[in-house]
């Protein structure tokens, strides 16, 4: 005989399909898929799950927010950000596993934004920060971010790199995908 103990307070939190507030928050990747869209390009499935103080006053702790990063050389600016933020090389050239195994449990920020889809809104990833990353809320008086964020399109720039990294000109085209 089999038991099943449903709790519904787990039951709303994993299940709860709302628009997540815009913000920066800080996440977990929980698992990387590799895909195919209906046009035949190859792309990783980013799962994550949300955690933190962000998370928790705006409700959605625990909620999973998923990103797709098609493997072209247009989104290789996307991808870059994904690894410096965290904390893997992302400079010259870089070579992961074929399921991207090293990314999943890392922690980082994501930024939250929201889009429209078929007349729906949804939450859409627009862009990764490190946990080190300093966050101004807008109710908090406005200071100087000890750290600049990396850069949306293009390498992250030097102000950005890890404090025990090297400085070294950074070419995208080396980047294997």
């Amino acid at each position: 005989m089999v038991t099943f103990n449903f709790d519904k307070k787990e039951q709303t939190t994993d299940r709860d399909f709302s628009v997540i507030p815009e913000g920066i928050y800080d996440a977990k990747i929980e698992d990387v898929e590799e895909r195919t869209s209906r046009s035949g390009n190859r792309y990783k499935r980013l799962t994550f799950r949300l955690f933190g103080d962000r998370a928790e006053k705006e409700k959605v702790a625990r909620r999973m927010v998923w990103d797709n990063l098609v493997l072209l050389e247009q989104v290789e600016w996307k991808i870059q950000n994904l690894l410096y933020a965290c904390e893997l090389p992302y400079e010259g050239t870089v070579t992961l596993s074929d399921n991207w195994e090293e990314l999943v449990g890392r922690e980082l920020k994501l930024e939250i934004g929201i889009g429209e889809y078929q007349g729906q809104k949804r939450n859409e990833v627009k862009n990764y920060y490190t946990r080190s990353t300093k966050v101004i809320e807008s109710d908090q008086p406005e200071e100087k971010p000890k750290k600049k964020a990396p850069l949306k399109k293009g390498a992250p720039d030097k102000e950005t790199k890890p404090e025990n990294s090297e400085e070294e000109e950074i070419n995208i085209e080396d980047i294997p995908f």
